[in-house]
């Protein structure tokens, strides 16, 4: 995740396929996290990305990693 103002680095989303995932069924399990000086950010990115897959993306099932 980029900064719109200054292009720094702000956080990361990692999209991954759940171990043992039957191929028959498509699962995403989610990681996201923020810089610490970013935190409020965390339940925004969050909200996106997941609205992003739900929308987008033909998942199944998407589990996103507990939040802190």
């Amino acid at each position: 995740m980029l900064s719109a103002a200054t292009g720094e680095v702000t956080g990361c989303v990692c999209i991954y396929p759940p171990p043992g995932q039957d191929q028959g069924r498509r699962s995403a399990v989610v990681r996201s996290r923020v810089r610490a000086d970013q935190a409020a950010l965390d339940p925004v990115l969050c909200h996106a990305v997941r609205a992003w897959l739900e929308r987008d993306w033909p998942f199944g099932t998407i589990r996103y990693a507990p939040r802190p």
